[in-house]
């Protein structure tokens, strides 16, 4: 029976951040992950058996992280293998009427380009920004430590500002939007942007969501070279160059608990690992309690609350394409070639945005859809055959159909789709077509184990953000099981790749061990 200080389950990339830092602080660390590969959510895999060389990342495509994050240079990131790329246009938005829209890493060239249809919007988007760099003064510092309660966040606010501080992060993003643009055009990829962590435009509480869009400008873009898996590939190296274990092939099956305490886990298989100070959980709350602890150690009224969290079934369809061009949406948008470079978002309005959400509530297919589409192989041609281009497609849809339908019903029609609307910005692509795969919200399930398909592993509203993420006794990354601690996008400050989460458990188990 072998013993570690820590176990920690789940090779995502919280997981591998959480991992970095308990090795750096001197601890014996095993990293157990179920699939054949580490990165969980954040990989990079040739999936697409007929078109060998062409390489996706079939779930996480963009990140959060740069040089300067503490994160990157913490872990010596750079050292161990990960090099990222700017992307500088960041986003490319068409319009169905041919038009087109380009976010630049320069503000005023992004605003000379919203100025083409609104001089008004032009000049009101350096003051959006600017709100948000200010409002970025608050949420920063929070993101990278355990969440302060709402009376310690409002403490935090100058009492001049704490009623309309309040008052913004309880608007909905349309709502947001509608105060400060007047243009469609503008609005829409913003409420797209901040959608995509499964929440609708109209849903209260999530406009700080709009707040990624100053991140586009003060962080940029990055992706590793080599895609998102170079990113996790990184980490683990880092890992075990530190003396850490890493073991693929190893889902655990249950938590074991001695006296209350968390001292290591079983295997699928039944093997044994011990750990002797803690065990943390890269996999959300919901799976941790339902699935591999025993519920004879928890209060009826924990469980309860547990299994009140919600998952909600707003997963995505994926479409991967290996191409043997690269999309030219030139020949239809007035635009260059630079467009085939960032993700090319399409929501052409807000109401259109919301519609699709509201289609997914009720279990339908959207029946306008918004969707990203990006050709990484154009900024980085390590992920095709000379030549050649890979193309994903990304939809939100609801995991579960309405009228009993399945997935396998309506996969290939739904892809059809998807590919005749990125058809209409860039024609060439289905002419293109070498080779496709389609992944839904339920084989993203079986895939990764996430809830529903659900990416961001627990709904990120705001009754499930800051210090009620995922439960509040929960929220501090402590459970009611001594030594048992959860990390990951369930956790604070939620989903993304950010590895946020990941160092934030860290921290505090080091505090806890009294390791500094």
């Amino acid at each position: 029976m072998s013993e570690y200080d820590i176990i920690i389950i789940g090779a995502g990339h919280n997981g591998l951040t959480c991992a970095g830092y308990l090795v750096k602080a001197g601890l014996s660390v095993l990293v157990l992950e179920r699939r054949h590969i580490v990165g969980g959510g954040a990989t990079t895999e040739e999936e697409i058996p007929e078109a060998p060389g062409f390489k996706f990342n079939p779930c996480a495509f963009e990140i959060l992280l740069h040089e300067k994050v503490p994160m990157v240079r913490d872990l010596e990131l750079t050292r161990f293998g990960l090099k990222l790329l700017r992307l500088d246009p960041v986003v490319f938005s068409p319009f169905p009427d041919g038009s087109h829209l380009l976010f630049w890493r320069d503000v005023e060239r992004t605003c000379q380009e919203i100025a083409r249809y609104s001089p008004n919007d032009a000049r009101a988007y350096p003051e959006f920004l600017a709100f948000w760099h200010d409002m970025s003064a608050l949420l920063d510092p929070i993101r990278m430590s355990p969440p302060p309660s709402l009376k310690e966040l409002l403490n935090m606010v100058d009492e001049s500002q704490v009623e309309e501080t309040v008052r913004v992060l309880m608007l909905s993003p349309k709502q947001m939007l509608d105060e400060w643009f007047e243009d469609e055009r503008v609005k829409g990829p913003i409420a797209w942007w901040a959608a995509q962590l499964n929440t609708a435009p109209t849903d209260q509480g999530t406009s700080m969501f709009c707040s990624h869009i100053e991140m586009l400008h003060r962080i940029g873009i990055q992706r590793p070279e080599g895609g998102t898996g170079m990113l996790t590939q990184a980490m683990a190296n880092m890992v075990t160059h530190y003396g850490g274990s890493i073991r693929t092939n190893a889902e655990v099956s249950r938590i074991t608990i001695e006296d209350g305490r968390a001292v290591g886990v079983e295997l699928a298989g039944g093997e044994k690992l011990m750990a002797g100070r803690a065990v943390i959980s890269n996999i959300d709350a919901k799976r941790v309690f339902q699935n591999l602890v025993d519920p004879s150690y928890l209060e009826a009224g924990f469980l309860k609350r547990v299994r009140n969290i919600r998952a909600s079934g707003v997963g995505a369809i994926k479409v991967e394409l290996a191409l043997a061009e690269r999309p030219r949406y030139e020949d239809t948008c007035r635009v260059g070639p630079e467009a085939a470079i960032p993700t090319m978002y399409y929501s052409p309005s807000v109401d259109y945005l919301d519609r699709c959400f509201q289609d997914i509530k009720r279990g339908e297919l959207p029946e306008g859809p918004v969707f990203c589409a990006y050709a990484a192989s154009v900024a980085d041609p390590t992920l095709a055959p000379p030549g050649k281009h890979t193309l994903y497609i990304w939809e939100p849809v609801p995991y579960e159909l309405s009228n009993g339908r399945n997935w396998d019903q309506v996969k290939e029609q739904a892809a059809d789709k998807l590919i005749d609307m990125v058809a209409q910005f860039a024609p060439n692509v289905k002419g293109a077509i070498i080779a496709r795969k389609i992944v839904t919200p339920p084989e993203e399930e079986r895939r990764t184990g996430m809830i529903r398909g659900n990416y961001v592993h627990l709904d990120m509203t705001f009754d499930q953000l800051f210090s009620f993420r995922p439960l509040p006794e929960l929220s501090r990354y402590r459970t009611p099981i001594s030594g048992l601690y959860l990390t990951g996008a369930g956790t604070h400050p939620g989903g993304g790749v950010t590895c946020a989460p990941g160092h934030n458990t860290a921290h505090e188990v080091i505090g806890d061990l009294g390791l500094g």
